[in-house]
């Protein structure tokens, strides 16, 4: 049995308990990228229809993302503050962006870390507020 909440999709645990939905509908932005320090100040806008997040604002960008660039999508709750998605990666050679797995984690509800990989195959992790405007 599946439920959703705006995009975010809520599995039966193993002993059947339900997972809690949160919602990452609505803005988000990048203050903070380990190793690579790139892309802060960068936004990103979750649709609850589409399951994915767009780029509405580019910062440092010394990677070639472009504004309504898909960079999160298949997000997927896993566990109470848990979701796996999928992360896209691009370093200005078209033929070499792909999506690589990724988890976030939310820290509570305006703030979000999110930990995958870069394009050197090497950790990153991510810090990402909501915006309230």
């Amino acid at each position: 049995m599946i439920l959703a909440t705006g995009f975010v999709k809520t599995d039966f645990c193993e002993n059947n308990t339900i997972l809690q939905d949160y919602s990452l509908a609505g803005e988000w932005e990048l203050v903070s990228n380990t190793p690579e320090q790139t892309l802060q100040g960068s936004r990103v806008k979750v649709d609850p229809v589409t399951g994915e997040a767009v780029f509405t604002l580019i910062k440092e960008n010394s990677q070639c993302y472009e504004p309504g660039n898909i960079h999160w999508r298949e997000i997927k709750a896993k566990r109470k503050n848990n979701f796996q998605l999928q992360q896209l990666l691009s370093n200005c050679n078209p033929a070499t962006k792909s999506y690589t797995p990724a988890h976030i984690q939310l820290i509570n509800a305006d703030e979000l870390k999110l930990v995958g990989t870069n394009l050197a195959g090497q950790f990153s992790t991510q810090i990402w507020h909501r915006v309230n405007e």
